[in-house]
């Protein structure tokens, strides 16, 4: 499940529901939307490749 912080923006999967970010430590933690959740998994499709490209210039 996904959450995001109104506070920080911060968005961040967790397995069981949140009330506390794990970023800036605020109770402004809610279930992610749908815009966030589209956000969240853009930014982890780019770490993979960042990563894969780091890994092939070795």
């Amino acid at each position: 499940m996904l959450f995001y912080c109104n506070s920080c923006r911060y968005i961040f999967e967790e397995a069981e529901g949140c009330q506390q970010c794990p970023d800036c430590g605020k109770m402004t933690v809610r279930i992610a939307n749908e815009e966030e959740r589209s956000e969240y998994k853009r930014n982890q499709e780019e770490n993979r490749r960042l990563d894969q490209m780091e890994r092939g210039a070795f």
